[in-house]
């Protein structure tokens, strides 16, 4: 399975912004024999991070999801939709995470998918991102589906819902599984056996897990099926997974004809961290510092600072971890994840890598951290952290008609050259600057920025002009288009 997390990108601070909705999204491609080829979409939404309402029995969030797949200027296949959380009893309960799943069909070839999501009781808060995906042609020859790892399932003589082999399958969207998740279930498809062997078709399909870091099978997890005389096999199955240690794996399928040659591979890349298993000592240097460093510290709060200030520079799965167990009672937890996420930035130092990364955060902190938050959670921290210094910044804090604003300004950038950032103050008296607009792909895109920017002096505008006047004593066209 493909897997993407653009929507993370699009959200400036994930999960700390008080208003964004925060979603993870992922995909898997399928064939069906004498059919087009399709696609599933799979979103799991963050239920704290959207607005609740009233309705009848309690409170219920509601995201209205917009979904397009494009060729050049031509939409193949549209959906536009309503999903709701469950129903809570209070607005204090506690708001669990929902997923949506939907099915696509689609002919061979490279599409854009155009995503949005919105709010529909906050409407202001809405996201859009885009996923470039390539659907295989069906052929005749052996292929496999993307992998799917599954949160749960269940038995259904129904078409009401989306199944596979008679199978409701909640898909499990992340590629990280803490210690809490036992079990690791996985659902893939193999095409094309009868229609290459004909009635005769035999074979096998082993699966298995591979670990990156020692570079070798984990013989523990492992198993294999026969495969029937038919051009859709099913693998179904499923590893417990209690005593898989932390590290970067691969789920790997590998098929096998009747003279016991490999005629097909496909894998997934995943994370473990499990705590309930020793790691094994580490020699090299540094790693010892950052143990005795991480031991030493006692307050919660120093323990949160380090395990948060590092949410700029991680990936998606660590992200993850941060969100799912920022409030753990157990602060060992929180310990083994810092100590583990340094020794992935720096095997051999993980502590000089740590050192130097503080002193950016602490320049961060000293430069952007405003009443209500530090500085590395804030947008510009954030930006600054991730991608490092612009090349030039230009702070425009006095303009008749606009909000006091800066550009940021990249000469070289990891996503493209000439990247510009620009943030605003809507609240004149603190040193809380927003992301506005960007024109880096994946980022915050607001193609009304200029109209925000000077809603100072118009804040009651007709919002659905897309017309922007020219606002006296305004040089933030001038300044972006131009940056110096």
């Amino acid at each position: 399975m493909r897997k993407t997390f653009v929507l993370f990108i699009i959200l400036s601070i994930p999960y700390l912004v008080f208003s964004q909705i925060r979603a993870d999204f992922s995909f898997a491609r399928f064939n069906a024999p004498g059919q087009s080829p399709y696609i599933e979409t799979y979103f799991n939404f963050d239920g704290t991070s959207i607005t609740y309402d009233s309705v009848d029995g309690g409170f219920q969030s509601k995201v209205l999801v917009t979904l397009y797949f494009q060729q050049d200027s031509t939409i193949k296949n549209f959906k536009k939709y309503e999903i709701s959380s469950p129903i809570i009893a209070s607005i204090e309960d506690s708001k669990s995470d929902f997923i949506d799943k939907q099915r696509f069909a689609l002919e061979q070839g490279k599409y854009t998918l155009n995503i949005e999501l919105v709010d529909v009781h906050n409407p202001i808060d809405t996201i859009k991102a885009n996923q470039e995906i390539f659907i295989n042609e069906v052929s005749n020859d052996l292929q496999f589906s993307d992998i799917v790892f599954i949160q749960d399932y269940e038995k259904t003589k129904t078409d009401d819902d989306i199944t596979h082999a008679g199978y409701s399958l909640t898909p499990y969207v992340f590629e990280f599984f803490p210690t809490q998740v036992e079990r690791i279930v996985f659902y893939t498809e193999f095409y094309g056996m009868q229609t290459v062997y004909g009635d005769s078709a035999a074979g096998i399909i082993r699966y298995y897990l591979f670990n990156k870091t020692t570079n070798s099978i984990e013989n523990d997890y492992a198993g294999f099926q026969r495969i029937k005389p038919s051009d859709v096999n099913i693998v179904f199955n499923s590893f417990n997974i209690e005593k898989l240690p932390a590290g970067s794996y691969d789920m790997r399928f590998d098929a096998y004809d009747m003279t016991g040659n490999i005629v097909k591979q496909q894998s997934v890349s995943f994370s473990r961290y499990n705590d309930n298993v020793a790691k094994p000592s580490n020699p090299m240097y540094g790693v010892g510092l950052m143990e005795e460093f991480v031991a030493s510290i006692e307050s919660r709060d120093s323990l949160n600072e380090l395990m948060m200030c590092v949410i700029p520079i991680c990936d998606v799965d660590d992200d993850k971890f941060i969100r799912n167990n920022r409030k753990s009672p157990d602060n060992e937890i929180i310990r083994n994840f810092i100590i583990s996420f340094w020794e992935k930035q720096d095997p051999k130092n993980p502590y000089g890598a740590w050192k130097a990364y503080e002193l950016e955060v602490k320049k961060v902190n000293a430069e952007f951290s405003s009443r209500n938050s530090r500085g590395y959670a804030t947008d510009r921290g954030f930006i600054y952290l991730k991608y490092g210094a612009p090349n030039t910044i230009r702070k425009q804090e006095n303009e008749p008609s606009s909000y006091p604003y800066h550009i940021w300004h990249y000469y070289k950038h990891p996503k493209r050259s000439d990247a510009r950032y620009i943030f605003y103050s809507t609240e004149l008296s603190t040193n809380d600057y927003r992301l506005l607009h960007s024109n880096v792909i994946g980022e915050v895109n607001n193609p009304r920025w200029q109209r925000d920017l000077q809603r100072r002096n118009t804040p009651f505008g007709t919002v659905d002009d897309e017309n922007v006047e020219s606002q006296y004593g305004s040089w933030s066209e001038d300044l972006y288009s131009l940056p110096r």
